[in-house]
């Protein structure tokens, strides 16, 4: 699918590239690690018929900018907040993926909820790292020390951790055996740098924003996509931590690509009933 080239610049000699299709109220995706912004092209496809919808590349990810600095999720905030009053975005319902749900949490921290309607996260604890495995969690200091010395030294060794922990890990129920998926994660996931994707690994592991999450829950509709291989932390712990949001378990942390129609018809059913404009 092929889609209109959009550009602004967050910064001089940043430029950032998303993806701006239909119109009415703002659905604005957020890709998590590695992704980009075509990665949301069953969503876009689906609800341009009736939404706006809005994807963006980050920095350093799929046809943005290449950057050495601002290589955080707070960074990445910042430049959503950029993106948001470039277009003058109101009402927004604003869909985070793994770690974008990371930068979303971030974006509103810096900018409050003003401009938000309701929120989505898709597949990520708000703290990524615990001790305690019954919590909704990542993994643990451990996992992290070992992804950065196992995987994120060499090339080869990011290119392992894409095909182990994310096409034959946790992205898909039944991980793809053609090639052509196969290498359309790993090229996406490849076009970042290895030094920054390090970055933003510990980054996003390292932070803790239930806070933030506490205060959306109390003040906007929010939605939560659980995937299957943590079920049952993710529905415990996110139904006792955040009363009042919408939890739902589906599929793996890819859901949005694997089980396009489902995720769909989950996501439209939220919008109608809790942040309809």
């Amino acid at each position: 699918m092929s889609y209109q080239e959009n550009y602004f610049y967050v910064e001089p000699d940043i430029r950032l590239h998303y993806i701006d299709e239909g119109s009415g109220q703002p659905l604005v995706f957020i890709t998590g690690f590695s992704g980009s912004a075509e990665g949301f092209s069953y969503q876009i496809e689906y609800f341009k018929k009736k939404y706006r919808v809005i994807s963006i590349d980050p920095r350093n990810h799929g046809k943005s900018s290449f950057s050495i600095k601002g290589n955080t999720y707070a960074q990445q905030g910042s430049d959503i907040g950029a993106l948001i009053h470039h277009l003058n975005l109101k009402n927004i319902v604003l869909i985070g993926w793994s770690f974008g749900a990371l930068a979303a949490l971030n974006y509103v921290e810096q900018f409050g909820m003003d401009r938000i309607a309701a929120f989505v996260t898709i597949d990520n604890p708000p703290c990524a790292l615990s001790d305690d495995p019954t919590e909704y969690r990542s993994g643990d200091l451990n996992m992290l020390r070992d992804f950065h010395f196992k995987y994120f030294r060499t090339e080869d060794g990011f290119k392992k951790f894409v095909t182990d922990n994310f096409i034959d890990g946790i992205f898909f129920l039944n991980p793809p055996k053609d090639a052509e998926t196969r290498n359309m994660v790993l090229n996406t996931s490849l076009h970042l740098p290895l030094l920054v994707g390090d970055a933003l690994i510990v980054d996003g592991h390292l932070s803790d924003k239930r806070d933030v999450m506490k205060k959306l829950d109390q003040n906007r509709p929010c939605l939560f996509y659980v995937a299957e291989y943590r079920k049952e932390a993710g529905l415990r712990c996110l139904l006792r931590d955040y009363p009042n949001a919408k939890v739902t378990a589906l599929g793996n942390h890819m859901v949005f690509y694997e089980l396009p129609e489902e995720f769909n018809r989950i996501l439209v059913e939220f919008i109608q009933i809790h942040a309809n404009s």
